[in-house]
């Protein structure tokens, strides 16, 4: 088995569990609480800003080693954090408050049972 398979299909699973079983305490921070804020505007974004800062990322590092290619990433989830806050604040947030002030807060028990 190649060794991003293995790591996808066993290590990062596995990760994952322990993680949701044991909660340590880098998952309760407020780096943690801003990640998942902005999670959903990362999984929005990420697919249009990988066409759009590959050609500028390759002219920038050109190199193939292992440093170009860990500077490459590391701008990107930079550049890709900084969109996803601004979408966040900018578009989510306001989003939330007009649906609230139009529609109101359902009760959660409400709309749990509704679901079903």
């Amino acid at each position: 088995m190649a060794p991003l398979a293995l790591t996808v299909m066993g290590v990062l699973p596995v990760l994952i569990w322990l993680c949701a079983r044991w909660r340590p305490a880098v998952l309760e921070g407020r780096v943690s609480a801003f990640l998942g804020d902005i999670s959903y505007a990362v999984y929005l974004l990420h697919i249009p800003l990988s066409p759009l800062l590959q050609k500028p990322l390759r002219l920038a590092f050109s190199g193939t080693d292992l440093l170009s290619v860990l500077l490459k990433a590391g701008v990107f989830g930079l550049v890709l954090i900084i969109a996803s806050s601004l979408s966040y604040r900018l578009l989510e947030v306001p989003a939330r408050r007009w649906l609230v002030q139009r529609y109101g807060r359902r009760p959660v028990a409400r709309a749990a049972a509704t679901a079903v």
